[in-house]
């Protein structure tokens, strides 16, 4: 039977991972060069 609840580590890692992938698909911010 699976334990649905997180370790505090693994919650850190996926907000990591969450935040990675947020940055990868961010836009660049706008520089003005357009």
């Amino acid at each position: 039977m699976p334990n649905l609840t997180l370790t505090w580590w693994e919650e850190l890692d996926l907000d990591w991972e969450i935040e990675q992938l947020l940055l990868d698909d961010a836009p660049p911010p706008p520089d003005g060069s357009r």
